[in-house]
């Protein structure tokens, strides 16, 4: 057996002593996950709104949204929008009429006296008597003329001229009905054929209220 030299075995101590140096370096690189990296971190702070978002927070419409079709226009307006009126005297009907000529169907409501009492009138998805009782209607399309500071005939009784519940078999005009009569507001719904444009036509002096239905 040949003796081992004092140089191979510094030599074997050296080069083991490297490796597991090494090794440990390795090992240490692979478990200590380091610093972590420098990227953006998430906050609670949400971004501000861009121009999309803007119009989602405000209540309103835009300035450029169109003016409302429901809006009220003056009585003779030719169209489909609502009319109002509410100033008046108070009266009471005398008569309710409906005709009709080549060019439009009429409804005309008469008081006595002078002056008209104010007055709405504009189309209804459902004419209601009263609450939760809807009136069904002749027609596709139904219309409401109310009068507030009124009442359907001289001393709470009901006019013998005045229409209660009426059909007719006219271009426009299907039925009339006199829908509520409570705390001197009087409601009369109206079953069209179907939704055409109207005026209306007062006449203070002789105290008449004319709707004209356009055929």
């Amino acid at each position: 057996m040949h003796p081992v030299s004092r140089t191979t075995i510094v030599g074997r101590v050296g080069c083991g002593l490297v490796l597991a140096l090494a090794l440990t370096a390795c090992t240490g690189e692979d478990n200590d996950p380091g610093p972590t990296s420098a990227g953006p971190t998430s906050t609670s702070t949400s971004a501000a709104p861009g121009p999309d978002d803007a119009s989602a927070e405000t209540d309103g419409p835009s300035p450029s949204a169109a003016p409302s079709t429901t809006a009220p226009v003056p009585p003779d307006t030719v169209g489909t929008a609502p009319r109002r009126q509410p100033d008046g005297t108070p009266g009471d009907l005398t008569a309710v009429d409906v005709a009709t000529d080549s060019t439009a169907d009429t409804v005309t409501f008469t008081f006595d006296g002078t002056g008209l009492p104010p007055y709405e009138i504009g189309y209804q998805d459902v004419v209601m008597r009263g609450e939760d009782d809807p009136l069904l209607l002749d027609g596709t399309a139904a219309m409401t003329v109310t009068f507030t500071d009124a009442s359907p005939g001289a001393r709470g009784v009901t006019g013998k001229d005045v229409i209660t519940n009426e059909t007719f078999d006219q271009p426009v005009v299907r039925q009339v009905v006199l829908a509520r009569n409570l705390g001197g507001t009087v409601v009369f719904g109206l079953g069209l054929a179907e939704q055409v444009p109207f005026s209306v036509e007062e006449d203070r002096e002789g105290g008449t209220l004319t709707l004209v239905l356009q055929h």
